[in-house]
Order: C-alpha cells, then sequence, then structure tokens
C-alpha cells in the first residue's frame, strides 16, 4: 500500500498498486507519476440501459453536478435517478456559455476542437433519461 500525497506532502489517498514493489526510489516515482496521469475511464450502466464510457475528469466533473461524491465508483438508486437527471440538467444550465468548463488545454497537434462539457453531458443525460422511463438504477465503475 503506497500514500498518494500532493505537492504539500499531504497524503491524499492510498493505493495498492500492482507492481509498484518492485521499483524503489526515483524509479517509483516516477511510476506512480504515470499511473496519476494516466486518464482513467469510468463505465457508466443503467439496469435496463446499455453503457457508456467517458473519461474519468469529465464523468467526476458530471457526477458532482449530480449531487453525487465524486467517487470513481458508485451508484443511484432507482427513486433517486430522476432528482440527479434534474440537478445534472440545472447545473448545466446555470453554467454560462462563455464559462462552459471546456478543457483547459489547448487543442493538439491534430487540430482537434475542444469539445464543451454540455456536449460531453449529451449521452449521460440520455442514459439518465431512460433510467426514469425504463426504470432501474444507475451504476459507474472504473472501466
Amino acid at each position: 500500500m503506497y500514500h498518494l500525497t500532493d505537492r504539500k506532502n499531504d497524503v491524499v489517498g492510498t493505493e495498492a498498486l500492482p507492481g509498484a514493489e518492485e521499483f524503489t526510489g526515483t524509479v517509483l516515482c516516477y511510476y506512480l507519476i504515470y499511473r496519476l496521469e494516466t486518464p482513467v475511464l469510468l463505465e457508466f450502466q443503467g439496469e435496463n440501459t446499455g453503457s457508456i464510457i467517458m473519461f474519468d475528469d469529465v464523468a467526476i466533473k458530471l457526477l458532482k453536478m449530480m449531487g453525487q461524491s465524486g467517487s470513481t465508483e458508485g451508484a443511484i438508486r432507482e427513486p433517486d435517478v430522476p432528482d440527479a437527471l434534474s440537478d445534472l440538467k440545472q447545473a448545466l444550465a446555470n453554467m454560462p456559455a462563455s464559462n462552459d468548463d471546456r478543457e483547459n488545454t489547448p487543442a493538439d497537434d491534430d487540430n482537434e476542437p475542444v469539445v464543451s462539457l454540455h456536449t460531453r453531458a449529451s449521452p449521460l443525460i440520455d442514459m439518465l433519461e431512460q433510467c426514469v422511463s425504463k426504470g432501474g438504477y444507475l451504476m459507474w465503475k472504473p472501466q
């Protein structure tokens, strides 16, 4: 078990890192930095819907807009899904167009367009609406 610290050396979490025990010193630091900077995919799945996958940074922002903790694994019970959907729509509606929380990095060398949070939220909103209409819970976990 390794303690993950921020730049002030405050412990921000602990994680079991498979294979990390073979690294020591500076190599271990680089391994931990790689692990922390590697994007994680979260899979959302409804009880009676398909599934969608998105990057964890975007997914966590949307989960927090729905009133969730932002944990990378969890679920919303069926009776709570309509409120989560309403909270997400309300939070997105309250975001000014100029502050659409687009990715802070400029487009990369491939000249890919920047995608707004409103656009990224669309599949999750569709899934929540299906959960409401068909009944069922919504769950998410790392991919």
